[in-house]
């Protein structure tokens, strides 16, 4: 059984939504306006920042009960878990910081400074860098954590909301609200290797499980962007009513959840064919969402993985193939019709 946990930010609760069942259940408070939220699935918890509260809820999921509150700076806004130290990073967009909690014992074991106004952060799948979105002076900042290396800084266009860290291409997407663009950024050369435009307020991402592609929302649009990672263009785009803002996608691929700002609504999206498979009610001005399968824990994971026969090994590995070649065919379809357009408007010249 899949959940998922999202934060009302009016309401200071929130909603759990059991994906089997299809009820919503409803918890809090949680704090005072709480935004971003985060899975620590080694120690099965979640974290959820307080913006009013300048403080990081602590969820026990084995318990299902909120155990701990911790301080942090002024105005938190993100987050990023590393599983490995046992850290969480929190962004804080008021104090021009990041705090580091050492999660064995809920202790802030260090406060770093960073850019004006950051707000958001992402942490390499190796651990050995932390890279800072600034949206106060429109920069991202990466961090070397626990090894040598020395910081490095680039550029961004306006207003950087959030980022998208691809592990395998080493590259990251980092929205521009205000410009309507998206950087990205080669995590090998240390540059800004294209800018993308993207209208309608490009406002989260979050990347495929796969890296091949990355998912925006666009609240000015009421759209939610498909961006293949290979071409480094938007190839889709999928309607979302109801000014989408949060998004995350689910840990097969096959889903996109989205936290619709205006609607108090989460939709859940077919993440091929971007149809809204379904809806849930929720709290007041849902932002923060995070995918957490019933019981989760990685020694379950792969005691699962062992235990199924050949012919379910292969009808997974088969569905993925499935998948990726509908992937391919709408990729390609899109590009067509882009192409067909383009030659109508020459013609039209």
């Amino acid at each position: 059984m899949t959940r998922l946990f999202v934060t009302n930010q009016v309401d200071n609760s929130l909603s759990v939504i059991d994906l089997r069942e299809g009820h919503v259940d409803t918890l809090g408070p949680c704090g005072d306006n709480p935004a971003a939220i985060a899975l620590y699935r080694r120690g099965q918890q979640l974290y959820i920042v307080n913006e009013g509260a300048d403080s990081v809820a602590v969820y026990d999921l084995r318990q299902h009960a909120f155990c701990a509150s911790i301080g942090v700076g002024k105005t938190p806004v993100a987050m990023a878990v590393d599983e490995r130290r046992g850290l969480l990073y929190v962004v804080n967009e008021g104090a021009n910081t990041v705090s580091v909690i050492r999660l064995a014992d809920y202790a802030v074991e260090q406060t770093i400074p960073v850019g004006k106004a950051p707000s958001a952060l992402v942490l390499t799948a190796d651990g050995r860098w932390l890279g800072v979105v600034n949206k106060g002076d429109n920069t991202v900042l990466f961090l070397p954590v626990g090894s040598g290396g020395a910081p490095w800084t680039l550029s961004t266009d306006d207003y950087p909301t959030s980022m998208a860290l691809l592990p395998r291409k080493r590259k990251v997407y980092v929205t521009n609200a205000k410009d309507d663009t998206i950087t990205v950024i080669d995590m090998l050369t240390q540059s800004v290797v294209k800018t993308i435009p993207v209208d309608g307020v490009p406002y989260s991402a979050a990347a495929a499980p796969d890296d091949r592609r990355v998912y925006i929302t666009k609240p000015g649009a009421q759209q939610v962007a498909v961006l293949d990672t290979a071409l480094d263009e938007v190839v889709a785009e999928f309607p979302v009513a109801g000014l989408p803002m949060g998004l995350a996608v689910s840990f097969d691929g096959r889903s996109i959840y989205v936290t619709c700002f205006g609607a108090r609504r989460v939709a859940v999206l077919d993440s091929i064919s971007g149809a809204v498979a379904r809806t849930f009610q929720v709290g007041r001005v849902p932002m923060g969402i995070a995918e957490v399968p019933n019981g989760y824990s990685l020694q379950q994971d792969r005691r699962a993985f062992r235990a199924l026969s050949m012919e379910e090994r292969m009808r997974l590995a088969r569905e993925a193939y499935e998948a990726r070649q509908r992937e391919r065919e709408l990729a390609i379809e899109l590009r067509r019709q882009r192409i067909r357009g383009e030659r109508g408007r020459r013609r039209g010249r």
